[in-house]
């Protein structure tokens, strides 16, 4: 594989990103995409090797994670933000990511959310997987629907290009007018088409103007030909002014137009399992931002698959992606999560102790969950770049569908709240999304007054014809000998 050539990445500007593809293997014979070999590279951050995958966060963090132990057990090599997460009640009050300094005049999105110096940090309008916005607060022509912690509102275009230029990023996700949660029709994609083209030059014009951005262009989730004028200012127009492509469809980076190729392609499109994440793979995405990992996480779930596979035996079922600790069996179970695995996790602890703390609700449960299964997706992702390189990847790919099952397991318990930034309500009447965590004692009250009545009722007094005698045969009236 080749490698990226140090010395000339040295002279490169601070904010220049550089990707280098190094090999590509055709899905099929004849087949113009594949899977792709390629490195990722700015001044001053880790170097992302691709296929690879860029953590999600919440609100600036990885959950359950803190910012320390992210950098000691996990090796994360790259970190997605949602800008939305940070916008409340502004205006009239200036969000306090807007406030605070940033160390040594570098990032103020690095500062705030307190992350090493490391990984990347790419900004985008909207956490992921976002919220579906209602038919009342759609995209405009000049801003973008949002739904923060204190519900839904629109945040202008321009809104978004300043808090890029402040907060600094390494990478900024140029806004795309994207439908969540509705279907697209013909003259609605025609919109999204214009509507991009127009937001796409603004935050380049930002750029013209001297600002360090390096731009992410948005795919449209439409038909190319639905989106052919867009493509072709991309093409003429952007071309020379961004850095890379992302994309709500991974069919969307297939059949792109010649010149768009070269340029790192990161992926939001929340594949339920590590199978449909090789499917994507072999058509040419080469980086992703997984929910699966923090939802297998939340539901007490610990990823256990490799890539390649082990050979299926002949007439075996296909193995689950992952274990359920919440399940009884695990109790006394003193192996580590994954056989082989060397996460601080599996290294330290065993299935036994992961189902006691799931059990007691202990907060550490989920800490070594994720910590587990981001290791499991950093040892995926090498071996399907080894795969590829060795040109067997569509073969192993075959396999690790037929070896196991496609998507994670039913959880058996109940994980960490959910809250309403993650959430809304679709509709009136709706049942609560977390269960009763107190209850107020009125049916404990009743419950005591009917054991009081039963009691009452089991020791009734004595009818009046009752010989003192058959007292003393009960035991009743003798004096207790000390």
């Amino acid at each position: 594989m080749a490698e990226v050539d140090l010395e000339k990445l040295s002279l490169l500007p601070e904010e220049m990103l550089s990707f280098t593809l190094s090999s590509i293997q055709c899905a099929a014979k004849g087949s113009q995409h594949g899977a792709r070999i390629g490195q990722l590279a700015l001044k001053g951050r880790s170097t992302i090797k691709t296929p690879h995958y860029i953590a999600n966060t919440s609100r600036g963090v990885v959950p359950h994670v803190s910012q320390d132990n992210l950098a000691r057990y996990c090796n994360v090599a790259g970190l997605y933000v949602g800008l939305e997460d940070f916008i409340e009640k502004q205006p009239p009050k200036t969000p306090p990511i807007f406030s605070i300094e940033p160390q040594n005049g570098g990032s103020r999105l690095r500062t705030f959310t307190g992350h090493d110096p490391d990984p990347l940090l790419i900004l985008g309008p909207r956490r992921f997987p976002p919220v579906d916005i209602p038919l009342t607060s759609t995209n405009s022509n000049k801003s973008l629907a949002i739904c923060t912690s204190v519900g839904f509102r629109s945040m202008a275009v321009e809104f978004y290009v300043d808090a890029a230029r402040i907060l600094r990023p390494d990478i900024i996700l140029g806004p795309g007018d994207f439908v969540v949660g509705t279907k697209v029709s013909v003259k609605r994609a025609d919109k999204m088409g214009d509507r991009t083209t127009l937001w796409i030059r603004e935050i380049l014009a930002e750029k013209d103007r001297g600002e360090e951005m390096t731009v992410f262009a948005p795919i449209l989730p439409v038909p190319l030909e639905q989106q052919k004028w867009y493509l072709d200012a991309l093409v003429d127009e952007f071309r020379d002014r961004i850095e890379g492509l992302y994309v709500m469809n991974a069919h969307s980076v297939v059949d792109l137009p010649e010149p768009l190729n070269g340029l790192p392609r990161l992926a939001f499109t929340n594949p339920e399992g590590p199978g449909e994440v090789l499917r994507q793979t072999s058509l040419g995405v080469d980086l992703f931002v997984l929910p699966f990992i923090g939802k297998a996480t939340d539901g007490g779930i610990a990823l256990d698959f490799v890539f390649p596979p082990p050979a299926k035996t002949e007439g075996t079922t296909r193995k689950a992606v992952g274990i359920n600790a919440w399940d009884n069996e695990l109790a006394t179970d003193v192996s580590p999560l994954q056989a082989g695995c060397e996460c601080y996790t599996c290294t330290k602890h065993h299935r036994a102790y992961l189902h006691h703390l799931l059990s007691a609700k202990e907060m550490l449960a989920w800490v070594l969950l994720q910590i587990h299964n981001h290791h499991v997706l950093d040892q995926f992702f090498a071996g399907v770049r080894a795969s590829i390189e060795k040109g067997s990847f569509e073969e192993d790919k075959a396999i690790f569908e037929r070896f196991y099952e496609s998507e994670l397991p039913i959880s058996k318990g109940l994980g960490p709240r959910i809250r309403g930034y993650q959430t809304k309500s679709r509709s009136s009447g709706e049942s609560k999304k977390n269960p009763k965590a107190y209850n107020n004692l009125d049916h404990m009250a009743k419950n005591l007054e009917n054991n009081m009545t039963d009691s009452l009722k089991e020791s009734a007094a004595p009818d009046a014809g009752v010989e003192a005698g058959e007292f003393e045969e009960h035991g009743m009236g003798e004096a207790e000998k000390v």
